[in-house]
């Protein structure tokens, strides 16, 4: 099973049209766990997932490093 904890992981898949086989609350941390079957195609979303917020974080850098006040 992939677990997810992070709700916009679990919006990007039902983007993608997949839904969750399980959810539960954690009682450690109190949040929302979805369940997905761990295949082949939910990792290469997960994947897809994963390079967006690199990039989003690289563009942010960028941003950042042309916005400072000298």
């Amino acid at each position: 099973m992939i677990k997810v904890k992070n709700r916009k992981l679990e919006q990007f898949y039902y983007a993608h049209g997949v839904d969750h086989v399980n959810t539960y609350k954690d009682l450690d941390e109190g949040l929302t766990v979805w369940e997905y079957e761990d295949n082949e195609e939910n990792r290469r979303i997960l994947e897809e997932f994963r390079t967006a917020i690199r990039r989003r974080e690289a563009q942010r850098e960028q941003r950042d490093k042309y916005q400072r006040v000298y």
